[in-house]
């Protein structure tokens, strides 16, 4: 339960259990002991409307001065914010990770040199029968080879993870610039 603390000055400040022991400095300039938990229980207790002290230690870790400042607007837009970021990170390394685990080094070259090997494998009669076959059935639809589709789909992978990596870094700044806002306040 949180205590009153009163200052030379007649101010009261409102101190936890957390800062048992650490030196606080007064609004007035004073700096003021915190006593330890013993002598905390002979404090007397905080009214439970009141907000955090106006203290800033100067030793130790101490509560923050500006929880108050994660009320309002600040808070909800942190949140939103680190929301964002985490999801957006998250998109970026999937869309990178399937990026990379497609092998895109099978090319056109590759596939001329493949069906030229193909050809070479066959006698004159059989290509000239092949080649029948084709002409009597026909060449039907198009499709684009499979190396090309490949192909394709991780250049989409990998726009989407820059896209991704772009709105992460968007939320990241802005979650940043909503800390140090709480900071400067």
């Amino acid at each position: 339960m949180d205590r009153l603390l009163s200052c030379e000055c007649g101010r009261e400040h409102v101190v936890s259990r957390s800062q048992a022991g650490q030196e606080l400095k007064c609004d007035c300039g004073k700096i003021v002991a915190v006593p330890t938990l013993r002598g905390l229980a002979e404090l007397p207790l905080a009214p439970a409307n009141t907000s955090d002290a106006p203290l800033t230690a100067t030793s130790g870790a101490s509560r923050s001065t500006s929880s108050g400042a994660w009320q309002g607007w600040r808070g909800p837009a942190m949140a939103i914010a680190t929301a964002g970021f985490l999801i957006a990170f998250t998109a970026c390394g999937w869309y990178s990770w399937q990026r990379f685990n497609i092998n895109t080094s099978y090319t056109v070259e590759n596939e001329i040199v493949a069906g030229n090997e193909l050809l070479d494998s066959y006698d004159a009669n059989s290509l000239s029968s092949i080649w029948h076959e084709f002409g009597s059935l026909g060449l039907g639809e198009k499709y684009p080879p499979s190396f090309f589709l490949w192909q394709l789909y991780a250049d989409d992978r990998q726009q989407r993870a820059m896209f991704s990596g772009g709105i992460a870094a968007a939320f990241g700044v802005l979650a940043l610039a909503i800390a140090f806002s709480v900071k400067r306040k």
